[in-house]
């Protein structure tokens, strides 16, 4: 009895080596992404399915890229034109409204020019809206400062002046 045990013992440990070797063998690969290289000299190639997978990423990668460029690109023009096209919209609208209708000229004084008034305004009227600045400079005979279409007083800075 003894003896039978020790031979199953040892057949138990040779099955499960064997087993194990089988496992070692077994050792499921991925087939690589073989490509000729375009220069092949008939020396060693070394391959590597790391490498070869980086390489098929990037190449997904730029070519995502190169698609969201164009659909960009595509968008861009499309936006451009709409923009043209209500610009373009908006200028006749203008266009509509700046023209008048033909009036009828029921007047006695057909084909004479009117009289063109100008206003002219007294150095009073102008001293009453310059600011104390301004008034003291026009005494002291000094040019007026310039001034913005908001009428905001423009200084010039220090390098700029005489």
């Amino acid at each position: 009895m003894s003896v039978r045990t020790v031979l199953l013992e040892h057949e138990n440990k040779r099955l499960k080596e064997a087993l194990v070797n089988e496992k070692k063998k077994r050792q499921r690969g991925k087939p690589l992404l073989l490509e000729a290289p375009t220069e092949y000299d008939g020396g060693a190639i070394f391959w590597s399915l790391k490498k070869s997978l980086e390489k098929k990423e990037k190449a997904e990668k730029r070519a995502k890229k190169e698609r969201m460029l164009e659909e960009r690109k595509r968008t861009h023009v499309i936006a451009k034109e709409i923009k043209l096209h209500t610009q373009a919209e908006k200028q006749l609208q203008k266009l509509a409204k700046k023209t008048p209708a033909p009036r009828k000229n029921t007047s006695k004084n057909k084909g004479k020019p009117k009289a063109i008034t100008i206003e002219s305004s007294t150095d009073e009227e102008e001293l009453d809206e310059a600011s104390d600045e301004e008034v003291s400079l026009m005494e002291m005979g000094a040019a007026t400062p310039a001034r913005s279409r908001r009428s905001r007083n423009i200084n010039l800075p220090t390098r700029f002046r005489n």
